[in-house]
C-alpha cells in the first residue's frame, strides 16, 4: 500500500473513532439503548485495533518520514499525558482528592511505556 494511501486511511479511521467517542460520551449517549451502546463500543474497539495495526505496520522509507513518525508519537504522548494530568488535577479539586483511578492508570502506563520505549530505542540503535 502506498504511503499516501495509508496516511489517508489512518486519518479516516481516526476521524471515525472520534465520531464514535462523541456518540459514546456526547449528548446522544443518553438516548442510546443498551444494545446500541454495545454495538457502538464494539465497532469502536474494532476500529481502534485497525488504527493500532496500521500504526504498528507503518515503515518509514527515509529519515524524513522517520522524523515525522517520531514527531507524531511525541505530540501524541505529550498531549495525552497533559490531558491526563489536567484531568487528575481538576478531579482533585472538584471531588475532594478523589481521583478516577483510570486517569492515574492511564498516565502511569503512558509514562512506563515511554520509559521502556526510550530504553529500547537506545539499546537497538
Amino acid at each position: 500500500m502506498k504511503h499516501a494511501t495509508a496516511v489517508w486511511i489512518e486519518l479516516a479511521l481516526t476521524s471515525i473513532l472520534v465520531l464514535f467517542l462523541l456518540l459514546l460520551k456526547g449528548p446522544l449517549a443518553v438516548s442510546l439503548s443498551i444494545g446500541m451502546v454495545a454495538m457502538v463500543a464494539s465497532v469502536f474497539v474494532v476500529l481502534f485495533i485497525l488504527v493500532v495495526l496500521l500504526a504498528w505496520k507503518e515503515r518509514a522509507r527515509d529519515e524524513r518520514e522517520r522524523l515525522h513518525r517520531m514527531l507524531a508519537g511525541r505530540i501524541g504522548f505529550l498531549t495525552g499525558a497533559s490531558i491526563a494530568v489536567i484531568g487528575i488535577v481538576v478531579q482533585m479539586f472538584h471531588h475532594m482528592y478523589e481521583v478516577d483511578s483510570w486517569l492515574v492508570l492511564t498516565l502511569g502506563v503512558m509514562l512506563i511505556a515511554h520509559a521502556i520505549g526510550t530504553v529500547y530505542g537506545h539499546r537497538n540503535s
